[in-house]
């Protein structure tokens, strides 16, 4: 568990200013079908998911809410969710390996303070991750395209 929470802490260090490969591969996703902003949007949307539920977790066990046991199994099947997620819809490789090394490790955890630290580790890395999806978003463009495309057309596409 140590180990993961380490690779995980080195990525989110080592890509506070380096953009991640993930990035670079999501913003290029399906850029023939024009698709790739679709990907990004819902991307963001599992991350921040993801940091969501993650908070919810390690809240829950630093405050002695839930069953550490429950939290456990939850938090590792969300975790094999999202990390197959990551990879078969946003081609998140990187980001899919380390979710689904912590969804195993999570099985290790023997305390809730060892919960905490992996869970929020993970969620440092989601958090992450929508800061990128922010910062590469092309918001102001496509805001301005929307709000164009909005006037041409009423709500409901009539």
């Amino acid at each position: 568990m140590k180990d993961v929470i380490r690779e995980i802490k080195k990525y989110v260090e080592d890509h506070q200013l380096e953009m991640p490969e993930d990035m670079k591969r999501l913003f290029s996703r399906n850029p023939s079908s024009e698709r790739t902003m679709a990907a990004a949007i819902y991307a963001v949307g599992e991350v921040s998911s993801a940091s969501n539920f993650l908070h919810f977790a390690y809240t829950n066990a630093m405050n002695g809410t839930g069953e550490l046991e429950t939290l456990k199994k939850m938090t590792e099947d969300y975790l094999v969710y999202v990390g197959g997620l990551l990879t078969r819809w946003y081609t998140m490789n990187d980001g899919s390996a380390m979710v689904l090394k912590a969804a195993e490790a999570v099985k290790t955890v023997s305390s809730c303070e060892e919960f905490v630290e992996l869970t929020a580790a993970v969620n440092q890395y989601f958090s992450q991750m929508f800061f990128w999806i922010d910062i590469c978003f092309p918001w102001h463009e496509t805001g301005r395209a929307f709000g164009e495309a909005l006037a041409e057309r009423p709500l409901g596409g009539k």
